[in-house]
Formats: structure tokens, C-alpha cells, sequence
């Protein structure tokens, strides 16, 4: 694989936490994260981690946005999405 690009989207109401590792490139303005990696061996992985935080306590459920990458692979173009995450929070009493 070749010219991979991996772009995630950041929820409106969190932040990119940029302590310990950054991607290549942050888009503020559409909120997208990127990395770009030039080129993979075969069999090789490699492991994109980023923190994210919220200073607003969110109750109920919903649904990350979906991380895609785009590659060539024997000079045809390719797109793939991640699987879909969703977060459950809620508040509870202690007894």
C-alpha cells in the first residue's frame, strides 16, 4: 500500500489532547484529524492513538463519527471506514 491517509473527526464537544503525540495534520475549522504514512509493507500494522476530552458531562448515548483511510494498492485507489463505536454515559448514586 502507498499514499495512505487516515482522517478521523473530533465531536463537536470534545478536544484533541495534544500531550502525548499529535497527528500530522489538525484541521480546526472541520474538526478532522490526518495522518499520512507514504507507504506499508506487506503484513506490516502500525497503531494511530489519540486522546480526546470533554468538559461537559454527557448523559445518554451516541455515536462516534467514522475514522476512513484512502490508499493505492497496485495503483488503484481505495477507500475504507472504520466500525461503528458508540458511547454510553449516564450519572448513579452510590449507596
Amino acid at each position: 500500500m502507498t499514499n495512505i491517509l487516515i482522517t478521523d473527526t473530533i465531536p463537536r464537544m470534545a478536544k484533541l489532547y495534544n500531550q502525548f503525540g499529535a497527528p500530522h495534520k489538525v484541521d480546526n475549522e472541520k474538526r478532522k484529524i490526518h495522518w499520512e504514512i507514504k507507504s506499508l509493507n506487506p503484513g506490516e500494522q502500525r497503531i494511530f492513538t489519540y486522546i480526546i476530552y470533554s468538559k461537559i458531562n454527557i448523559v445518554g448515548n451516541f455515536e462516534l463519527p467514522l475514522a476512513s483511510a484512502s490508499y493505492e494498492l497496485d495503483g488503484i485507489k481505495e477507500f475504507s471506514y472504520s466500525n461503528k463505536t458508540s458511547l454510553v454515559s449516564g450519572t448513579f448514586k452510590q449507596s
